[in-house]
């Protein structure tokens, strides 16, 4: 089964992969529209990237408060 795209559903996952682990705003338009898909047909792998995203963020402000507590001090 061919997808919108011209991928298959297992092309589809393989190059998602490796767009996955980046954060979604480093992501081009194109790669942007691959995720979109898998999430539609995945909604749990969804709800686990946007668990991650959260907990990116998270230590992302943890490291910033950190490194501004140390020039503080």
């Amino acid at each position: 089964m061919e997808l919108s795209n011209g991928d298959t559903k297992v092309e589809l996952f393989t190059r998602v992969k490796r767009v996955l682990p980046q954060g979604g705003e480093k992501w081009s338009e194109i790669q942007k529209t691959r995720p979109r898909m898998v999430f539609e047909f995945a909604p749990k792998l969804k709800e686990a990237y946007s668990l991650v995203c959260r907990l990116r963020t998270i230590f992302k402000n943890k490291k910033l408060t950190k490194d501004t507590e140390d020039k503080t001090a």
